[in-house]
């Protein structure tokens, strides 16, 4: 019984661990896909660490804006093909530990694609809540799969112990 909780206790610190190093990783990756983007289509900018997130600025603004503000459904694509590995290899810590970065990547990058033209004030009303809810459902989906997972390999698994 002692090793099943060790076993649980491994399995929940891995996916913890996979999940706050992608979800960190995932900004900046979002950023570095604004700039090589950018680059491509003749524009020109730099990155700046702003606070816990990163941030893009455009020094000359490229031919095709659209293009360039699609990084997030580059990155959300890029770790839906991640999920989609750990799934098939039955990794379940790295295939759910994904998916909150997968959705804030993939909703954020939507709208951002969409708005990116809006003026500051009027572009965090919109994009703020949108990361909010996107991570909080993104979670949820990802405890819930999680906990699926674990039941299924420990079949007395409950969340009371």
């Amino acid at each position: 019984m002692k090793t099943s909780y060790k076993i649980i206790l491994s399995s929940i610190i891995q996916y913890l661990t996979i999940g706050l190093i992608l979800l960190a990783s995932s900004s900046g990756l979002h950023e570095i896909l604004h700039l090589r983007l950018t680059s491509l289509l003749g524009g020109d900018g730099y990155i700046i660490l702003n606070g816990l997130t990163t941030e893009f600025i455009f020094t000359t603004q490229p031919s095709n804006m659209t293009t360039v503000a699609s990084a997030g459904l580059i990155v959300a694509l890029l770790y839906t093909l991640i999920a989609y590995i750990g799934y098939r290899k039955k990794f379940a810590e790295l295939y759910t530990a994904i998916i909150p970065a997968i959705f804030i990547q993939l909703f954020y990058g939507a709208v951002e694609t969409m708005f990116w033209q809006l003026p500051d004030p009027e572009y965090f009303a919109i994009t703020v809540p949108v990361v909010i809810i996107s991570a909080l459902a993104g979670l949820a989906l990802s405890i819930y799969l999680l906990y699926k997972d674990l039941k299924t390999r420990f079949h007395n698994l409950s969340l009371y112990g």
